[in-house]
Parts: structure tokens; sequence; C-alpha cells
């Protein structure tokens, strides 16, 4: 476990970034560990793993015992220090509130006495927690803070303080490929966290463009992918498809699925995942005849990349491994002609990309750019061999499988520390 410095924001919210290094460990023949795993796919990386059932949950044992000998440690450990515990899943763009009914569910394990103890909350689905004083103050045992967790490899782990009509606010942000570059309002998770604490505020019209007007947001980032470390090979999508079915036959297949909401273990299996994604990007780049439903061309790595982070080839934030591997970190960007190609490796610049997506979005929604502090100085590479919190970035380009690569649990320590209150004059003696 690594702590940070803890730091207090401009809006009176001490933060402290923490994290967790995942990997596997063989204690003996037949005996391995997946240290502070949460991660489901890697209960089946070790083969001669000695849990009968990942994570343990269900089986009466001491909590010395189940870390020993389970696979997924991280979900019998209690939260830091004793604080509450929430980890979230970054698995949409949607910003979820604290303090809202449901937005989140206990994870327990079974006691020696067979009772259930929880370990900690799991919040929904979500790339933005919203947390207010208020919600804090609700918080059984949130004194000291509570305690937010993301399991991920790569990309950016920030909070987001700010405060409206006299409450403090906190919101942990997680940046990923999904959300970052030029995207539609629905991933600017930046720009709708501010606008649902808004909304809970009351705040409409007038008063809410003018509490938008004096808005102050401060960013601060607590792991971040970095130009140099992160890094992964263009692959263009490759299309294969059935005898006698068109590009848009089986995209309406592909619609049709996503409709009904078809689990993908039920999808038709004629069409691979690659399939699938490059029929997207086809038909994105006109690639499809409107009359005979056809391909017509190819998908560039360039109409690739543009779909993967929108926005970053003109803004110079893809760069060549060849420059990045002789450390050239100033080169001439990768601009739409070049573009990496089919199996080349090439680098994101996390850190610009995200300054720029997040401030952006805050300044278009009409936040003032003098109002907006964004700190990335502080930030842990968790892509980089050299700081104990290795990200399977690394071994995947080394083409090790996903279910054997070690990864981190990363988060933040939030606390709403009461405010000192100016102390009345003494009344002066008669």
């Amino acid at each position: 476990m690594v702590g940070g410095e803890q730091l207090t924001t401009k809006h009176d919210v001490e933060v402290q970034f923490m994290a967790t290094t995942l990997g596997l460990t063989q204690h003996a023949e037949g005996d391995w560990q997946v240290i502070g795993n949460t991660v489901p796919r890697l209960c089946e990386a070790a083969d001669g793993c000695s849990a009968i059932k990942c994570g343990l949950g269900e089986v009466a044992l001491k909590n010395d015992t189940r870390r020993w000998i389970d696979c997924a440690a991280a979900n019998t450990e209690p939260p830091f220090d004793g604080r509450p515990g929430f980890v979230m899943t970054p698995l949409s763009p949607d910003v979820v509130f604290l303090g809202d009914e449901g937005a989140y569910q206990p994870v327990t394990a079974k006691q020696p006495n067979g009772e259930q103890q929880p370990f900690f909350q799991k919040v929904n689905t979500g790339s933005a927690l919203v947390i207010s004083e208020r919600d804090m103050s609700k918080i059984p045992g949130s004194e000291e803070g509570i305690y937010v967790g993301l399991n991920l490899a790569d990309s950016v782990v920030a909070t987001q303080t700010l405060e409206v009509n006299g409450n403090r606010y906190a919101v942990v942000l997680y940046s990923s490929r999904e959300n970052l570059g030029d995207r539609p309002e629905k991933f600017q998770i930046a720009r709708n966290a501010v606008n649902g604490i808004l909304d809970r505020e009351g705040l409409t019209g007038d008063a809410r463009a003018e509490a938008i007007d004096k808005l102050t947001v401060q960013i601060d980032v607590g792991f971040s992918a970095s130009l140099k470390n992160f890094a992964h090979k263009v692959r263009v999508p490759e299309i294969v498809l059935p005898d006698g079915m068109t590009a848009r036959e089986a995209l309406e297949i592909v619609a049709a699925e996503n409709r009904n909401k078809v689990k993908p273990a039920d999808r038709d299996k004629r069409l691979s995942g690659p399939t699938r994604y490059g029929l997207q990007l086809a038909e994105k780049n006109g690639l499809i005849d409107a009359e005979t439903g056809e391909l017509t061309g190819e998908v560039t790595p360039t109409q690739l990349m543009d779909d993967q982070y929108p926005g970053a080839l003109e803004s110079g934030e893809i760069h060549g491994g060849l420059e990045i591997s002789r450390g050239i970190m100033d080169a001439p960007r990768r601009g739409p002609k070049g573009c990496p190609g089919h199996g080349e490796l090439c680098h994101i610049d996390y850190p610009k990309i995200n300054q720029r997506t997040r401030t952006g979005e805050l300044v278009a929604l009409g936040v003032r750019p003098e109002n907006i502090t964004y700190n990335n100085a502080n930030a842990i590479d968790p892509s980089s061999r050299d700081n104990m919190l290795p990200s399977n970035r690394d071994l995947q380009l080394e083409d090790v499988a996903i279910i054997r690569t070690p990864r981190t649990v990363q988060g933040a320590v939030i606390k709403f520390p009461p405010r000192h209150t100016e102390q009345a004059e003494e009344p002066k003696a008669a």
C-alpha cells in the first residue's frame, strides 16, 4: 500500500491519493495469491489456485487465513485504516451521487461464526463519484474521511473540488479512453458532475448562470499514465463476414442485439468482436455502400485512432513509438497524415489530453478559465516500472495474456474537516 502526501484544496477539502499493488505470487506448489485483486478475470490466472471459490465470500474462514489462500485478496481487506471504503467500477460514463438511495451495495465475507461482515461498499457503475459534506456526515465512521478506490491499470484518477451555496463537494474522476477527447456531453464527466451538483442545489435560470460564472474548480491528478510509459499497438480490426452476408446486414444484427440487450454469450457467434467494431468504424467513415450494403474500402489507422481518442491527432496528443524510444519527447505531432500504421507502437499523451478534455468541458459549461486550477505535478504513473505500482501495460505489449497481468487498485481518501470559525470577542471588563 502506498499513500501520497495529503493536500488541502482551496475549498477546504482534504485529499490523499493511495494505491495498492496487485500481483500474482506463488507461496508454495499449487498455492497462489493475487494480492489486492478485485478483478474477477484474475481469479483464473493461477492454474493451481488453492481457493475453492474466488473471493471466498461464502466460506467461513478467519480473515488472516482468507487473505493467505484467497485469489481475490482485496475483497477481504477492510478499508484503509478502518475508514469506510467505496469501490468504483468505471464501466459507464455515468455520474453517481454518494447520497442517492441505492448508490452502493455492501460486499461481505462470511466470518468463522457464520455471520457476513461488510468489507467495502460497491458503487454503481460510473466514471465520476460525487461526495458532498452533507452526504459524508451521514456515513458512520467517516470522521476521518472515506476511501474511494478504482481497480484499473492505466488512465487517470483525479479529484475535482468545488463549493456551491456554501456546501463543499468532492468528485472522484476516472478519465479513460472512453471519455477523453472531443466527445458528446454524455461522456463529459467533469461537466456532468457540476451540472448534477447545481441541480441538487436547486439552481436554475439566472441564478444558475451566475453560480457558474463565479464557480471555482480545483482538479488534482493523483495517478496518470504518462507519455513515455503509456503505449499500445495500433491494430485495425479485421472485418470477417460470413458468406453471403453484407456489411449492412451484419450491422442490422448488431443493432437488433443492442436494442434487445442480448447478453454477450448469446450474441451471433458468426460476428467476432473485431468484426463488430470494424463495422462500426466503417459505417462512421462512410465505407458502406448505401444501396448494396457492401464495404467500399478499408478502415485506416487514422480512422481508428480518431475514434478512440477524438481530436487527439489534431491536438498533438499521439506520438510515434520510435521517437519516444529515442527520448524525443517534443517530436512533431502525429497529425492525421502521420498516424502510426497498423501494428506500430503509438504513445498517448495522457497528461495533455486529460487536461484539455476535463478543463475544456468546464469552460464549455461556462466556468471561467481563470477560475480553474489544474495540478498534475504530483501524479504517480501506474505504467512506470520503477514506482512499485505496475500496470499490465508493459506485459500486454509483450503479448502476455491479459488474464495473467498485474493491476493496481488506486483511489483517494476524501475528508471534509470542520471549518474554523472566528471566535467571538471576549466582553470587555466593566
